[in-house]
């Protein structure tokens, strides 16, 4: 039976999406981890979302959410079982703000959404980066330690900065990355390193346990930089991840070469061509 188009996917639908995510995990933290506990009826939380899935005679082959935040998360068979989607996601009113996928895929829907009359996409090209058994050793994480939840306005201020140093746009507001952040902190998945009594570096991983977390947020104030932070709370991070799940993940612009050679001295190897994308428009499209 030839591939049909895509449909909403509900609650009803989960045993078969999680499944098809575990067919590969380390590219389907946050599907998974948002699914597994907000649920995939839309609501009116930020990581509520739109679920949607395609199928084949054997099952989906394609699958993946629009949150309420503006992001798009998805993953596919190949480029070929997301046709369609832009077109799905227009006619749902869901068009996106951020999203990033293997290079192939990505380039598919942003010629969809352009030929819709889409926004303006910005293209970032990166790798797709994964860590399997332990962290490399040798590496200096003294001064690290889990965050505390007294220090959610800071990390908030520093995700923030992040968000307007890499994008050059403001991401989640401060509730909703507040809302992230604390879960991460509860679960073991926020570090800092601090110098001089100050929080100086920070990096956080949202884990889909057992199989695999997805490391962001690293982040080392401006003035900092250059001393081993961020490898510092990296390394320090994956180790106590790594006690829960298989893999960590993370992408990575190899133009940023002291984050690339970093990840690469942690022990982390390229998977997949990655691009990371953000659509113009947002302000206008979110009030």
């Amino acid at each position: 039976m030839a591939t049909i188009g895509f449909e909403h996917l509900s609650e009803s639908d989960e045993d078969e999406f999680m499944a098809f995510l575990a067919t590969a995990p380390e590219y389907n933290v946050v599907l998974m981890y948002n699914a597994g506990r907000f649920g995939m009826d839309e609501g009116d939380l930020p990581l509520n979302g739109h679920y949607f899935g395609r199928r084949d005679s054997a099952g989906l082959v394609a699958a993946g959410a629009s949150y309420n935040l503006g992001s798009l998360f998805y993953y596919a068979r190949d480029a070929e079982a997301l046709k369609g989607l832009a077109s799905y996601l227009v006619d749902a009113g869901r068009q996106p703000w951020f999203t990033q996928g293997p290079r192939p895929q990505v380039e598919l829907l942003l010629s969809e959404f352009d030929a819709l009359g889409g926004p303006p996409a910005e293209t970032l090209l990166s790798e797709w980066s994964t860590l399997r058994g332990s962290v490399s050793p040798g590496i200096d994480t003294s001064g690290t330690r889990p965050a505390r939840l007294e220090e959610l306005e800071t990390l908030i201020g520093m995700g923030q900065a992040m968000q307007r140093e890499i994008f050059e746009l403001e991401g989640m507001d401060d509730e909703s990355l507040g809302e992230l952040l604390r879960v991460q902190i509860e679960l073991g998945g926020a570090f800092v390193r601090e110098a001089d009594g100050m929080v100086v570096s920070k990096a956080e991983a949202t884990p889909a346990v057992p199989h695999a977390a997805l490391m962001g947020g690293v982040y080392t104030l401006p003035e900092h930089r250059g001393r081993g932070h961020s490898t510092a709370c990296v390394a320090a991070l994956c180790e106590r991840m790594l006690e829960q799940v298989d893999v960590m993940t993370l992408s990575v612009e190899p133009d940023n070469e002291a984050a690339y050679r970093a990840y690469r001295r942690i022990g982390f190897e390229k998977a997949a061509d990655w691009t990371v994308v953000t659509f113009g428009g947002r302000q206008e499209q979110e009030p």
